[in-house]
């Protein structure tokens, strides 16, 4: 038998379980079975009945469950917060991986590995600009093209006076003249349309077609006829025009069709890039600060000697890499095969440039080691940009310093010898793509030209068409040694105040130029 309240075993003939002091059942029975008296039958007592002192009955303590919050609005932007957070931290680091590259480079590489690299990345973008350029170029043969836009001249009074002197003419009344030009092809024919316009006026238009397979031209004045001369072009050395034609069509084109693609060409620059730059071995570093103007930029400036075993060694590495390089080899005979000027094969030609490669590093070898030295010096900002260089050849110096900072740019290239130096120096601002500055040319110690850049748009000009405006002037200085002024009336005292002006606007179909005399 158990208790009923805990379960602990229990005897037959227990009254009370020892464990926790509950009545057992067999205590109940005998209760309920005692004997009732006749005489008192409306009167039923109940027997009190005391527990034992010495137990204690023990009790069960049952946790309560913990309050359950209900997660309000706060939590839930919160957690929108902080996914947020993630995504927009790495997005960041996406978006500026390569500094972050440039620091870890900057900070855990040797300064020999950090030059390299920095040098690498800057030539790396030259080159892929300069493969796009050929790649548009093939494309561009390939595929039919075509131009619109004006070229314009406008005359202020001054312009008017300069001109009326040089060629005596009164032209006062003169404020413009535009030639305008619509020019499409479909690869074989030229066609072109051609208008002169005074004062906004349409004096002559033309309509021409050039064949550029049999190299004739065909044209038109429609305001006096109709019909259409027909203008043999002949070509130099005694060649009638079609043969020039047919000898100049298909030297472009195999020329075209020699190009490698852009890819293929970037990879092959970028290596021999590559093995050069990994021959250096010793560069001295130190902080300084570029100054162009009021363009001043703090700076690391590596410094590097590149003398005669250090050359040799780059040309020796150079051939090398070469000899075994298939993407030369696929170039080489790509090119080879699509030139008719070659009397061998692309297999023999390859053969014997590599040849010639062997006999090239065996003079080497034997040759002594050349004592000049050039010594390269390169300015980096803190970015990892290249800011200038700098290059020392025994007396010469050829500089480039282009620092940036901010919205604020300048340039300066020089070109010193012991004798003299020659330099084109300015400065100027940036907003988005556009680029304003005022600049100048120095030569024997004076300003030559002033050159003023006016809203000149970088990206527009990377796909080849211009957008902005350039004036051109003589420098104050050039004309007081002239001595030329302003205020005199003579041809000479004009040009004193005169300045030249091109207004551009491009696109991939028009491109316009104003042509300004002020």
């Amino acid at each position: 038998m158990f208790c009923a309240n805990c379960g602990h075993p229990l005897n037959e003939d227990s009254k009370f379980c020892p464990q926790c002091g509950t009545l057992t059942n067999a205590d109940t029975k005998n209760t309920e079975s005692a004997p009732v008296t006749e005489a008192a039958p409306a009167v039923e007592s109940t027997p009190t009945v005391e527990p034992s002192p010495a137990i204690e009955p023990t009790p069960i303590v049952v946790p309560s469950p913990a309050p359950v919050k209900k997660k309000g609005k706060k939590g839930l932007i919160a957690g929108i917060v902080a996914v947020l957070a993630v995504v927009i931290i790495g997005v960041a680091a996406l978006l500026n991986i390569g500094k972050i590259e440039n620091v870890v480079k900057k900070n855990f590489s040797s300064k020999e590995d950090y030059l390299i690299y920095v040098t690498q990345n800057s030539t790396g973008k030259f080159v892929k600009d300069f493969t796009e350029a050929l790649d548009n170029y093939t494309s561009a043969q390939e595929t039919t093209a075509g131009a619109k836009g004006d070229f314009k001249i406008e005359l202020t009074d001054k312009g008017a006076n300069l001109l009326n002197q040089l060629i005596g003419v009164n032209l006062d009344w003169a404020d413009n003249a535009v030639i305008s030009m619509d020019i499409d092809t479909d690869g074989n024919n030229l066609y072109a349309d051609l208008a002169l316009k005074l004062n906004g006026t349409e004096l002559i238009a033309a309509e021409m077609i050039i064949d550029t397979e049999n190299y004739v031209m065909y044209a038109k004045v429609p305001d006096i006829s109709e019909q259409f001369i027909k203008i043999a072009m002949d070509g130099a050395d005694g060649m009638t025009g079609s043969a020039t034609a047919a000898v100049n069509s298909a030297l472009v084109e195999q020329i075209t069709e020699a190009i490698p693609n852009s890819e293929l060409l970037e990879t092959v620059l970028n290596r021999y890039i590559g093995v050069i730059l990994n021959t250096i071995d010793e560069v001295e570093k130190e902080s300084d600060t570029l100054e162009v103007g009021d363009v001043v930029v703090k700076c690391d400036k590596y410094t590097v000697e590149i003398d005669g075993e250090l050359v040799t060694k780059m040309v020796k590495n150079v051939l090398n890499e070469a000899k075994k390089d298939k993407d030369l080899e696929k170039i080489i005979k790509d090119a080879v095969s699509k030139l008719d000027s070659f009397p061998a094969d692309e297999d023999e030609i390859y053969d014997s440039m590599i040849e010639g490669i062997d006999e090239l590093l065996a003079v080497i070898d034997e040759s002594e080691t050349p004592e000049d030295s050039v010594d390269y010096t390169c300015w980096i900002n803190g970015n990892g940009d290249i800011m200038g260089i700098e290059i020392d050849m025994e007396g010469t110096t050829v500089s480039l310093l282009a620092p940036e900072k901010g919205k604020k740019f300048a340039v300066e290239f020089k070109v010193k010898t012991e004798d003299q130096t020659i330099s084109f120096k300015g400065e100027g601002t940036v907003s988005g793509n556009k680029k304003s500055g005022e600049f100048s040319l120095k030569a024997m110690g004076m300003d030559i030209i002033d050159i003023k850049l006016i809203d000149f748009d970088t990206k527009t000009a990377e796909k080849g068409y211009y957008n902005g405006s350039i004036e051109i002037a003589p420098s104050k200085s050039l004309l007081s040694m002239m001595g030329l002024s302003g205020d005199s009336t003579s041809v000479l005292g004009m040009l004193s105040d005169m300045k030249l002006r091109f207004d551009m606007t491009g696109s991939e179909k028009d491109k316009d130029i104003s042509f300004i005399v002020s």
